[in-house]
């Protein structure tokens, strides 16, 4: 499986690593699953992935899920996408831009290292 998550409770963070390629159906699928049980923050570890199956339409429904089944436990979370590659550092740019037009209730940043991304969790 492409994709594996870890749960941290004490920090309400969900870590999800991505390795090799991932689709946008096994993506969704891990989203929709989150919001049976989501944490305020969540972190795409996306340093290994090697492709990305998505259309531009699929991260724009991908930003759009989030407005239509957000829960009030992430209102006022965060989400960081960590990328190291060019492309994928722009499609989770392009996620961020799209999270704001649908105005969802919580913050998206987009990192080139893990230590930059759990420093922004940290702060309040």
């Amino acid at each position: 499986m492409p994709l594996s998550s870890h749960i941290d409770q004490s920090k309400e963070l969900t870590i999800y690593t991505v390795s090799d390629k991932l689709t946008f159906d096994e993506a969704m699928a891990e989203v929709k699953l989150f919001y049976n049980h989501p944490t305020k923050n969540v972190m795409w570890d996306l340093r290994s992935v090697s492709e990305l199956k998505f259309s531009t339409e699929e991260v724009q429904s991908l930003a759009g899920l989030d407005e239509r089944i957000v829960s009030s436990n992430r209102i006022n979370g965060k989400t960081a996408i960590v990328a190291t590659q060019d492309l994928y550092f722009g499609l989770g740019r392009m996620f961020k831009s799209l999270g704001e037009m649908y105005d969802v209730p919580f913050a998206v940043m987009i990192f080139r290292t893990m230590e930059e991304a759990e420093n922004w969790l940290k702060e309040e």
